[in-house]
């Protein structure tokens, strides 16, 4: 087993977001100005017209089966605004997990969620150890003009498209995964 004190925080400069715990008036910030590929996103899976408030109070009454959840900031090099949330659940199956990401407008925060998918590629995986998950799944409504690329940029896998979403069920939605497989020795790795 890896000594977890010794893996390097990758979320660590003035450069980097922050992840922080969960906090009321921060994610209302974010659900308050939602990408709006995200908010159709939302849309299709709620089957309804979504509210800041009603979606903020859904995230929010989910939170006791999530391992993490998070508020994202800006770096502090970038005033420390919240720009996402990102939650990780249990996923219904034995050491799985279903990971959740909603953000402000792309366009606004895009040097900012790029340095998230950065620092989440090694995230998962600590992740993964600490809670004995050996995968870690995520969706992106198949419309959605960055939702694919920014999963494919923290390190998940292109799985499947998966019909039957929406309320006429003819939506789409990519599945992908970040699965535990066995990795070259890292220098934390070392006794």
């Amino acid at each position: 087993m890896t000594d977890l004190r010794k893996r390097p925080n990758p979320f660590v400069g003035q450069n980097m977001p922050r992840l922080v715990p969960w906090s009321d008036q921060a994610a209302l910030e974010v659900f308050s100005d939602l990408d709006p590929h995200d908010w159709n996103e939302a849309r299709i899976v709620t089957g309804a017209e979504p509210t800041s408030l009603s979606l903020w109070a859904d995230w929010r009454a989910g939170r006791v089966h999530r391992y993490y959840d998070f508020v994202v900031l800006s770096a502090p090099s970038r005033g420390a605004q919240p720009f996402a949330v990102l939650g990780v659940s249990a996923g219904g199956a034995t050491n799985v997990a279903q990971a959740a990401l909603l953000t402000r407008v792309v366009k606004d925060w895009r040097r900012d969620i790029a340095k998230l998918a950065i620092g989440l590629r090694d995230a998962f995986e600590l992740w993964a150890e600490l809670d004995g998950l050996h995968r870690i799944e995520a969706r992106s409504w198949a419309g959605h003009p960055t939702g694919g690329d920014l999963l494919k940029a923290c390190g998940l896998s292109w799985e499947a498209s998966l019909s039957g979403f929406g309320a006429d069920g003819e939506e789409r939605f990519e599945q992908h995964a970040w699965a535990s497989t066995p990795k070259a020795p890292r220098p934390w790795d070392k006794n």
